[in-house]
């Protein structure tokens, strides 16, 4: 403030005076773009002020705080979606589905960082409130990055990145999930009855917070009605600078969940299945060491560190032979092929395996019997049994779909009679 270069280019005099105080005073309260405000008191001003001046002052409390910032702001943000999108939201969500829609967006931001940036998922389930906290990179006020895509449905920039997976290979770790643009928003109101984002970019030295409440955005629902909720700013907490040291991180936490007396066990099983390959893989080192793509945890237990789970017991009790695998292209002829941006057609895509893993009879009993023991004597809930445990697990682009529980594919079953060739390649 003792700096004379703010007075170069003298203007006009600004702002009021204390005329009831031998200080002169001059207090400012200045709306930013972003719809938060400053408030600025100047004393002793003798001196005419440069309108560039003035704003280099403004800045300055706004980066520093030393400014009077009004922190929380009623309808901050504009999420009224796009209507159509209101006719395709799912009809039913388990719990466990929505708070993995949840945690695909924070894979995918993390997927994002650079080497040298900490991945780190971190999951907190309590009574009283569900967070989810990543490292990626964030999000802040700016128009490509705005935190509004996060709660607008339709407006997610994760599913404009769908594309990078196309044609990807083996391990097929690209976990560029998004297709429809409202996983986030959709999910948070499964969950609970009220959700906050909060989330901070590199550049920006503030946190900006969105706060969805499912009452509120149900009250304005309607043709013609907007949605607008309130936003705040605020500093990084020391625990969001110690979980993300490159200062970059978005937390998702949901208060008042609907979800009671959770067995975090069986979560942290169940979430480590669906994640697994995430979580410990030893197909992207050359020498086939084990790594650790990115950290996750729930209620502060590092999953790569849990022995349970459908996928590790299964593991586990497979043949340690070589793998057989079918490596399968599929691809879409042009004729057949929706037009692009430009008019013209693209031919579409795909790649996938199939991963056959034998598990032998040991002893005389069969080594699926000894998995579904295991899982039993874990508490998984399983329940299957011998004959119809399913034998077929789907995962894309590396996450595991819980919910697709085939018993077995077409050429997997010995019972078809001969001359069924044709119809067989068409259930597959």
């Amino acid at each position: 403030m003792e700096d004379n270069s703010h007075f170069k280019g003298l203007k006009r005099r600004l702002a009021f005076d204390d005329e009831d105080s031998d200080v002169v005073l001059r207090r400012f309260k200045v709306l930013l773009p972003n719809g938060t405000s400053v408030g600025l008191t100047l004393k002793d001003l003798e001196h005419e002020i440069s309108f560039q001046g003035f704003i280099d002052l403004i800045r300055d409390a706004y980066d520093d705080g030393s400014g009077d910032v009004t922190n929380t702001f009623e309808n901050m943000w504009d999420l009224t979606p796009d209507t159509d999108l209101l006719m395709e939201l799912p009809e039913e969500y388990t719990f466990e589905s929505a708070l993995a829609d949840l945690i695909d967006n924070s894979l995918q931001a993390v997927w994002l960082n650079c080497e040298n940036h900490r991945r780190l998922i971190s999951v907190d389930v309590l009574e009283n409130r569900i967070s989810i906290f990543d490292t990626g990179p964030g999000m802040d006020n700016s128009d490509e990055n705005s935190i509004v895509k996060w709660g607008k449905m339709g407006a997610s920039l994760n599913r404009l990145y769908k594309i990078k997976a196309i044609g990807c290979k083996p391990p097929f770790l690209v976990p560029f999930f998004g297709m429809f643009g409202y996983g986030g928003p959709v999910a948070s109101m499964h969950l609970g009855s009220c959700v906050i984002v909060s989330s901070k970019t590199k550049e920006s030295k503030k946190v900006y917070k969105l706060r969805l409440a499912r009452d509120v955005l149900l009250s304005n629902s309607g043709s013609g009605r907007s949605w607008r909720t309130d936003g705040s700013i605020r500093d990084p907490s020391d625990d969001e600078i110690v979980k993300s040291p490159h200062r970059s991180f978005t937390k998702v936490e949901i208060l008042r969940p609907k979800a009671k007396n959770l067995d975090i066990s069986k979560l942290q099983c169940k979430l480590k299945d669906i994640y697994f390959p995430y979580i410990q893989c030893d197909e992207l080192s050359e020498g086939g060491k084990t790594v650790t793509p990115v950290e996750f945890q729930v209620n502060g237990v590092d999953l790569a560190e849990i022995q349970g789970g459908e996928a590790a017991i299964t593991n586990l009790h497979s043949c340690n032979g070589s793998e057989f695998t079918v490596s399968l292209r599929f691809s879409l002829k042009k004729e057949n092929s929706s037009p692009n941006a430009s008019g013209s057609k693209v031919p579409r895509m795909a790649n996938a395996r199939l991963k056959c893993i034998y598990f032998p009879i040991l002893k005389g009993k069969e080594n699926i019997e000894r998995i579904l023991d295991s899982l039993e004597a874990e508490g998984c809930g399983v329940r299957e049994n011998f004959e119809n445990y399913s034998r077929v697990s789907i995962r894309r682009l590396g996450r595991l779909l819980p919910d697709a529980r085939w018993v077995l594919l077409p050429f997997m079953d010995l019972r078809h009679r001969k001359g069924e060739n044709s119809q067989l390649l068409k259930r597959c």
